[in-house]
């Protein structure tokens, strides 16, 4: 019986699985050798230059005014009508024809100037019976008082030609009121506004003949809101702005403050006496004219005041806030600031000429930044305008920093050579 090994090997593997396997080998060879090569070149690389150290910030170009405590005059602006001191309508008191008129529209009159005259032949004729009637009824009351006297004449006939006396008395007095009423005459000064009739009309009592105003002085109503009209006080000088022809500005006192507010607007009236003389054969102040009334509430002592568009706007805890810049040992230092009384540009003035009082947050003396203020943070440098700037190691740093590199000087060729 033979014995033999079994030489069992495994059979070989097709070609097609054979040269998968090789290429597999193969790719994660190349992969192996590319990051090893990687790990060798990053590790030959060269360290990385250090960051450059960090500029100097320059100082900022600004402006500063001195904080300088002064007087506040804290008023509202307010439009005032222009309204005239009196209007007249003039009216006949008798009735008549008018025969003359003796003024124009326009013209300045007088009190008691003769302005038109009416047609007096029946008022004459009454006034001459009325008259006459009157002597004789006083000739009968002699004649009764001597009977009466001598006890001829009852007490009876005397009381009655002394009634008889006084009525006609009483009626001549009435006559010749009439004929003089005849004559028609001015009640005020002021200018003839107008003249609705004609030489010729028949007029009746109550017939209006003249319109006269008085226009000097004149009124300046205001309406005056609740929160402003405690601070409103009878005689209180304001100032009137006048614009156009006449621009100019004018002192007047409150003649009238209104004991009734309006009820819909919740303002209050009150008037302004102004004089108003012609002034090169015009008005200064015309009825209807509408002004500028500057009124005060109050003065205010040692007040603070700044530009109002120092003042920058900010939000704290979602509060509003404010605050400003002012100049401290050469750096910007922000402070907040609590506002007060604005002043000015109450008229569609701009901001730069508003100003406003700040009644916390800074002292007279501070340096006030004016200028260039919204480019500054705090603790940046600054250079104030017209001064010289600090010598310090930062602004030092920062001049070298912007001065360009000096260029190195040309060499002799002789030397070169």
């Amino acid at each position: 019986m033979k014995t033999g090994t079994n030489n069992s090997a495994a059979p070989p593997l097709p070609p097609r699985r054979r040269w998968k396997r090789i290429r597999s080998l193969l790719i994660s060879t190349v992969v192996l050798g590319a990051a090893v090569g990687g790990v060798v070149a990053v590790k030959n690389l060269p360290d990385p230059p250090p960051p450059p150290a960090p500029q100097p910030t320059p100082p900022k170009l600004v402006r500063v005014q001195v904080v300088q405590p002064r007087e506040l005059v804290d008023s509202f602006i307010l439009p005032g009508i222009v309204e005239a001191n009196r209007v007249v309508k003039v009216a006949a008191e008798v009735a008549g024809r008018i025969e003359k008129i003796l003024v124009h529209e326009g013209q300045d009159g007088t009190r008691d100037q003769l302005l038109i005259e009416l047609n007096t032949d029946l008022l004459q004729a009454e006034h001459d019976r009325a008259r006459a009637q009157s002597e004789y009824d006083h000739r009968d009351l002699a004649r009764v008082s001597d009977l009466a006297k001598r006890g001829v004449a009852t007490t009876a006939e005397l009381d009655q030609s002394r009634t008889k006396a006084a009525a006609s008395k009483a009626a001549f007095d009435a006559a010749e009121a009439n004929l003089r009423r005849a004559k028609i005459l001015s009640p005020i000064p002021g200018v003839i506004n107008s003249i609705p009739v004609e030489i010729g009309e028949y007029v009746t009592p109550g017939t209006t003949v003249v319109e006269i105003v008085d226009i000097d002085p004149v009124k300046v109503a205001i309406d005056i809101p609740e929160r402003d009209a405690p601070w409103v006080q009878l005689g209180q000088d304001e100032k009137i702005f006048l614009e156009g022809r006449f621009a100019r500005e004018i002192v007047a006192p409150v003649s009238y403050i209104s004991e009734l507010a309006d009820a819909k607007t919740r303002t209050t009236r009150a008037e302004l006496s102004v004089k108003n003389p012609p002034v090169n054969g015009a008005r200064v102040l015309r009825s209807g004219q509408i002004v500028r009334v500057e009124m005060r509430r109050r003065v205010i002592d040692n007040a603070i005041l700044v530009p109002l568009e120092t003042v920058i706007p900010q939000e704290e805890n979602g509060q509003p806030s404010y605050a400003v810049y002012v100049v401290e040992e050469g750096k910007a230092v922000r402070k907040n600031v609590r506002l007060g009384v604005l002043k000015g540009g109450q008229n569609g003035g701009a901001i730069k000429d508003t100003q406003v009082q700040i009644v916390s947050g800074l002292a007279a003396g501070d340096r006030l930044i004016v200028a260039n203020q919204r480019y500054v943070g705090p603790g940046q440098p600054v250079l104030v305008q017209g001064e010289a700037p600090a010598k310090s190691e930062a602004d030092s740093s920062a001049v070298a920093a912007a001065r360009p590199p000096r260029q190195p000087a040309p060499q002799d060729d002789k030397q070169s050579k």
